[in-house]
């Protein structure tokens, strides 16, 4: 997936794209293919609607569309995210916060924090590693592991 637009809400509160994301470059992150199932479905039902309500219809071709097929407002996506969390049955959070829990996952699974950081769209590694340093302890457990298994024979 590639992401090559930015969204931001102006002094008037309407949703606007630039063309260029935040650091004005774009990012290629790789999603495995349940994601890319679930997207695809979503696209082919867009696409159903479209055919049905014309060419007018969502004109920017966005994945994700407010019922005028045009860009939704952040306060919709998070009215949105807010019911679907309490359907759920999980704890109150804010959407920011799934992309928190992915990089706090990704750091304690030990995937290389110069992945996470390309991920995020960081500019350094260092950047990464000092936001989500909560979710290297067991990093340092690990590490302490590792040389109480080898054998003084090694």
């Amino acid at each position: 997936m590639t992401i090559t637009k930015s969204a931001y809400v102006d002094e008037e509160g309407k949703v606007q794209i630039r063309d260029l994301t935040k650091d004005g470059k774009d990012r290629t992150i790789v999603i495995g293919k349940k994601l890319m199932n679930v997207l695809k479905n979503h696209y082919d039902r867009f696409q159903e609607l479209k055919d049905r309500l014309g060419e007018s219809f969502n004109p920017n071709g966005l994945v994700f569309f407010n019922s005028n097929g045009d860009y939704t407002h952040p306060r919709e996506l998070h009215r949105i995210y807010k019911r679907s969390i309490k359907q759920a049955g999980l704890k109150h959070s804010r959407f920011h916060d799934t992309r928190h829990s992915h990089a706090s996952i990704l750091l304690q699974k030990n995937v290389h924090p110069k992945i996470i950081s390309k991920r995020l769209g960081h500019s350094k590694n260092g950047i990464t590693l000092d936001l989500y340093s909560h979710a290297i302890p067991s990093l340092q457990e690990q590490a302490v592991e590792v040389f109480g298994d080898i054998d003084d024979n090694e």
